[in-house]
């Protein structure tokens, strides 16, 4: 509005029109922030700055500046990668790595180990890429936890004692064992009872072979041990018959018999005890077959048949003393009468 030296005034009105410009916003950077100034609308001269949470590396540009609408110094948006750690490579062939994010931050890693193998208490079995760059723990070793084995091991060896004698020498294979981590770290060796080629009298005895691997696990083979005496059964004197079996009735014995007077031997003077395999089991056996030797009168001599009643008269001071009785088809004998006062 205007107004001159005489009172008149005058108007002239008009509108003032103010375009602002902006810039788009930026959209959420993944792992990462994104800070503008100011930071409620984008307009030109805005500043924005990016970053990166703990364990992550901004890769491209920190900055960007609104220069003109929708125009930002930088076009494109940053990224945050992961920050990584060396890469694992196992302790030994028996250990596996498995990690839920290769060796990246934040990759969750878990050691397993082969069949027979394990990893000892006290150390971890994951380990994780942390914010610098660094695996947690320290690495675990999967280590051999299974003893060795013994492929055959028998509970029982026989043996028999040698003809004649009381003792044998005793032989066999040392038991074959194996380990889950090969041979070469093993050992073997017999640590009780009588060792093969030795002499060993009958008895039971308990032999024990131990193993032991390079982690020193332990297995044991336990065997036990007979020497056993072949032996006949017992012969018995049939009548008129002496039997001597001067060795008694182990193998390789020999028994003798003799017939009282007047009888004659029906079979061997002399039998041996011999030995018998059936199935690998060994027995005695007498060499005179089904039928043992034995005496039988000759027909021209007759045994005496003593009276079921004998009478005499003790003689003061004496214990024995002789009387005659008859006997059949007109013989006489002499018999020795213990009399009790």
């Amino acid at each position: 509005m205007t107004k001159d030296n005489t009172g008149n005034t005058a108007t002239c009105g008009f509108t003032v029109t103010v375009e602002a410009k902006y810039c788009k916003p930026w959209v959420t950077i993944r792992h990462g922030w994104v800070g503008c100034d100011p930071s409620v609308d984008m307009l030109v001269g805005t500043l924005c700055t990016f970053g990166c949470f703990p364990g992550y590396n901004l890769q491209g540009s920190n900055t960007t500046v609104c220069e003109a609408q929708d125009r930002w110094s930088e076009y494109s948006l940053p990224t945050c990668v992961p920050r990584t750690c060396k890469r694992l490579i196992p302790g030994n062939i028996h250990t596996a790595i498995d990690c839920t994010d290769d060796n990246n931050f934040q990759s969750a890693c878990q050691y397993t180990c082969s069949y027979g193998f394990d990893i000892f208490p006290g150390e971890a079995r994951v380990r994780t890429c942390d914010v610098h760059g660094n695996w947690l723990g320290n690495e675990p070793v999967c280590r051999d936890v299974t003893p060795p084995m013994y492929a055959e091991c028998p509970s029982l060896l026989v043996f028999y004692a040698d003809k004649s004698h009381d003792f044998t020498t005793v032989n066999w294979q040392a038991p074959f064992h194996s380990d889950n981590s090969g041979l070469a770290g093993t050992v073997t060796r017999q640590v009780r009872g009588p060792s093969p080629g030795t002499v060993v009298q009958v008895g039971e005895y308990t032999v024990v072979y131990q193993a032991w691997d390079s982690e020193n696990n332990t297995s044991t083979c336990e065997i036990q041990l007979a020497v056993k005496q072949i032996t006949c059964h017992s012969l018995y004197p049939r009548p008129y018959t002496k039997v001597e079996c001067p060795n008694g009735r182990r193998f390789g014995s020999q028994c003798g018999f003799t017939c009282q007077e007047g009888a004659s031997l029906k079979g061997d003077n002399f039998v041996y005890c011999d030995a018998w395999n059936s199935s690998d089991v060994f027995y005695g056996k007498w060499t005179f077959g089904s039928s043992q030797p034995f005496c039988e009168l000759e027909k021209n001599v007759y045994a005496p048949v003593l009276p079921s009643t004998v009478r005499s008269r003790a003689i003061p001071g004496q214990e024995e003393h002789t009387v005659c009785c008859s006997a059949k088809r007109d013989t006489w004998s002499k018999i020795q009468i213990s009399i009790l006062f």
